[in-house]
């Protein structure tokens, strides 16, 4: 009767080992195919990614474009301004002097 007890506890050892073994073949089955779907989309992304990365350059360089043609017409206007500002100058030293000499003429009247 004992001979047959430890061998029904042994059967019922190696089918917990069976069911065990058979639970962690399930799990490496789920975990593979987990990782192959995490590769197949990581292909994915990086056959995205040079047309990603076009589309993002893009309206940067345009925007440095854009920002470049705003410097020079900042400066073309500044360069505008002094060039007026030189031409005022030189207007009020012109009128300085007229004024000088309209001074000395209403001086010697």
């Amino acid at each position: 009767a004992e001979t047959n007890l430890e061998e029904t506890e042994r059967l019922e050892e190696v089918e917990e080992m069976e069911n065990r073994l058979n639970e962690r073949d399930q799990m490496i089955e789920t975990l593979t195919r987990q990782l192959q779907e995490t590769k197949n989309c990581l292909a994915r992304a990086e056959e995205k990614l040079p047309q990603k990365e076009a589309e993002l350059k893009a309206p940067l360089e345009k925007g440095e474009q854009a920002g470049k043609n705003e410097m020079t017409t900042v400066k073309e206007e500044r360069d505008e301004a002094v060039a007026q500002l030189s031409d005022l100058m030189e207007e009020d030293s012109r009128l300085e002097e007229d004024k000088k000499e309209l001074v000395s003429l209403l001086k010697e009247k």
